[in-house]
């Protein structure tokens, strides 16, 4: 029940950087669409998650995030080949947009 509380809180703190992207991509700004990504990321998990710990210690429990964790890697790795060739196309874009919506899924389904 809580992932999937933190899934939806989740989903919508990233809907605002999503329309950002999204109207930057469609006025052909795509420097920032990518930028808004990258600096919400780094944002997050030093900033956000820096500042959280100061404020309070943060127990990690690695069971907890190990799959995340390699998941988060691997399609960061991923994103590596269309950054050197400086282009993500639409079919390139599905697969992340379904790779994420199953990966949702799947931690609904295990946490169920």
């Amino acid at each position: 029940r809580r992932q999937r509380q933190m899934c939806i809180r989740d989903s919508g703190t990233s809907l605002p950087e999503l329309a950002a992207s999204i109207s930057a991509a469609v006025q052909g700004e795509t420097d920032i669409a990518v930028g808004n990504v990258i600096g919400s990321n780094i944002s997050n998990l030093l900033l956000i998650l820096g500042v959280t710990a100061l404020a309070r210690p943060i127990p990690v429990a690695m069971a907890s995030v190990q799959l995340e964790f390699a998941v988060m890697i691997g399609f960061s790795l991923l994103l590596i080949p269309f950054a050197l060739n400086r282009r993500l196309g639409r079919p390139e874009a599905l697969f992340f947009l379904i790779s994420y919506t199953v990966f949702i899924a799947s931690a609904f389904i295990v946490n169920a």
